[in-house]
């Protein structure tokens, strides 16, 4: 999932327990700073740049988990 600070992404976690997340905020302050997808922790992910709305955030995350992608990926945007 894609984000902006102004997307309430709350439901993601109640709604979607058993489900792996990986959220990423791509409305930063500092473009260049980048994390790599931590399933415990749930931390948040970064794109480089703000660039293609969500499809920056979907092949940042394939490309970054490409030798552990799950069997199936949900990509969805983040309004309930």
């Amino acid at each position: 999932m894609a984000k902006v600070s102004k997307d309430d992404t709350r439901w993601v976690h109640t709604d979607l327990q058993d489900w792996q997340k990986a959220i990423y905020d791509i409305d930063i302050g500092t473009p260049h700073n980048t994390s790599t997808l931590d399933p415990l922790t749930n931390n948040t992910l970064r794109t480089l740049r703000n660039k293609g709305n969500e499809a920056n955030a979907y092949l940042a995350y394939i490309v970054q988990n490409y030798n552990n992608l799950p069997s199936t990926i949900a990509f969805i945007h983040p309004h309930k």
